[in-house]
């Protein structure tokens, strides 16, 4: 009954829109849209008792204060993560000519179907009626509801970037009741989301495409990257923690042992379902980050410039010593011909593994691509349409610029043997066992906020199965929820502990099985459908390149799997370097 309710209410609500615009000034302004929402229909409910909760609600779920410097913040926090710690390893792996020609011209595809996702995006704002994708500028509202506004935006943005990617035929926004547990207290269904929620997001412009089946199919593309980040995750944090617990008290502590401890911090975090509560820790974990790739450069670059120093007084004394021999009467030959010179490390522009770093550039923008949209309709500029994708742009050419510069410069500093997880390859000190630590601490706070999506689109289609074909809404209750959320991270944690000498694999089979279609495929698919005048042929050539890199490096990852994993190849150039 319920149901039927709600949907009689909704064919209600759709009659409104042409009574609306053409009435009286009061009537627009009662039910006319917020100035930075595209949404088709305000909140589902009672006529009267809706209007109120979405008045009060309103506030609360509503992107707003979105500044050109909030953007670029945004796209760093998408775009930056763990993930950058296995640049220096890929690039040990590709070789520097490789790894930077594959990073830039993935860049440059990336830029390419980014814009695509914008533009399409933008069309179909601007083809519903009476609604463009212009937004006000924050001094249109009233001083006092802008300052408030932007005390919320953080918690609100949080609660919209997850809620944008997980709203199917059903979904809501968790809250507290008076006993402290958690409740559904908002039912909407996908053609019709609450007020201040966006509707344009990248499954729903699948859906405009190709129906229910190019959602589902970007939408499962999405649970699966989400979940396979989240596995590296469950390999990442042991590798660290391991590392940094034998350095403090020289005990090797299994993997396993860390892995379980990460397991039971996360199932519970993971467990929450109002994000806002995450906000604390999600910024303490973006700060570790900054500090750790910070301490990363600095560490870097001193044991770079240490070794160099140590070899050139080496160089300095075999030169000295050759000299005192030419004054002398020693007849014995010099023990070096001509003068020594300190040598640069050698790195190969060219690499036999180098087919792994072609999934790995493509996950570096996992983040990215399905949060362009949740950050464009949030930025509350004049003119804002066109200047994001120019800032976009140029932001996420500066990310990997720097991406460049520090795979580079850590693999130099390292050498051929640095590790997969990068953290694990500096030299000992307690800088580099906090950067261990802070790292570790980073991730296990990350992770909550990761894996949301996936959990929640499980969960729905868990409620979908159960359903069947009757008419009653299921909806899990708390503990039901716990169960499926104890039983996708347990699966996690399994396939981490099998794989756990694999972690350079597991990124590149997740960046070119997963991360290519979402990345490279889909994006210019869907605007050459949607958007009249595209040019077809060039979506079309572009799509193709995306099959053609997902097929080739996923079969050759999966070929190469029964290689010898990191732990095993460390220790064989280990003995071989002791042996010569």
């Amino acid at each position: 009954p319920r149901r039927n309710k709600l949907s009689i209410h909704h064919r209600n609500l759709r009659m409104r829109p042409t009574l609306e615009l053409t009435g009286s000034k009061e009537e627009k302004a009662k039910y006319a849209p917020q100035p930075n929402t595209v949404n088709e229909a305000p909140l589902l409910g009672s006529s009267s008792n809706n209007n109120n909760n979405a008045t009060a609600d309103h506030h609360h779920h509503e992107v707003s204060g979105g500044t050109a410097t909030a953007a670029v913040f945004g796209i760093i926090k998408a775009m930056v993560g763990p993930a950058i710690l296995y640049l220096p390893h890929s690039f040990a792996d590709a070789g520097y000519a490789f790894a930077i020609i594959a990073l830039w011209v993935c860049t440059a595809l990336y830029l390419f179907t980014a814009n695509r996702l914008l533009s399409t995006w933008k069309h179909v704002v601007q083809s519903q009626p009476g609604r463009k994708p212009d937004v006000a500028s924050p001094s249109s509202s009233s001083g006092g509801e802008q300052q408030q506004h932007q005390e919320d935006s953080h918690n609100a943005y949080m609660e919209f970037e997850m809620t944008n990617l997980t709203n199917g035929p059903k979904g809501g926004v968790a809250s507290n009741t008076s006993d402290g547990s958690e409740k559904e207290v908002t039912i909407y269904d996908m053609e019709s989301p609450p007020l201040g929620k966006t509707s344009i997001s990248y499954p729903k412009l699948a859906r405009m495409a190709y129906g229910d089946l190019g959602e589902s199919i970007v939408r499962t593309g999405i649970t699966l990257m989400q979940l396979g980040v989240c596995l590296t995750y469950f390999i990442f944090v042991p590798h660290n923690l391991s590392t940094s617990i034998l350095k403090m008290t020289h005990i090797q502590l299994p993997f396993w042992i860390c892995l379980v401890a990460m397991v039971i911090i996360e199932i519970p975090l993971s467990s929450i379902r109002n994000v806002s509560k995450l906000v604390t820790t999600n910024v303490i974990a973006t700060c570790l980050i900054g500090f750790g790739l910070a301490a990363c450069l600095f560490l870097a670059t001193e044991y770079y410039a240490a070794e160099s120093s140590m070899v050139e007084g080496a160089a300095n004394a075999v030169n000295g010593y050759n000299n005192n021999e030419e004054d002398g009467n020693n007849n014995d030959q010099d023990i070096w011909d001509g003068e020594y010179t300190v040598p640069i490390r050698h790195l190969s522009p060219w690499n036999d593994h180098w087919y792994l770093f072609i999934g790995t550039s493509v996950l570096l923008f996992e983040g990215s691509i399905t949060l362009c949209l949740p950050l464009q309709e949030a930025l509350e500029v004049p003119d804002a349409e066109t200047r994001f994708p120019t800032l976009y742009n140029r932001t996420i050419g500066s990310i990997v610029l720097f991406y460049t510069v520090f795979g580079y410069l850590c693999w130099s500093a390292f050498g051929d043997d640095v590790s997969t997880v990068l953290t694990t390859s500096l030299p000992e000190g307690i800088l580099a066992t906090t950067v261990q630590l802070a790292y570790s601490i980073a991730v296990v706070f990350t992770f909550p906020l990761q894996i949301f999506p996936a959990l929640e689109i499980i969960v729905q289609a868990y409620e979908t199965y159960l359903q069947g074909d009757t008419d009653i809404v299921v909806q899990l209750d708390t503990n039901r929820r716990r169960v499926v959320v104890t039983i996708v991270i347990i699966l996690l944690a399994i396939i981490a502990e099998l794989e756990m000498d694999n972690l350079g694999k597991v990124v590149s089979l997740m960046g070119s099985l997963l991360g290519c279609p979402l990345a490279f495929v889909f994006p210019p698919l869907i605007h050459s459908k949607l958007v009249p005048n595209a040019n077809r042929k060039l979506d079309s050539m572009v799509a193709g390149f995306g099959v053609m890199a997902m097929v080739g490096a996923t079969l050759i990852t999966l070929a190469t799997w029964s290689e010898p994993g990191e732990r095993r190849r460390l220790e064989e150039s280990t003995l071989a370097g002791f042996f010569r």
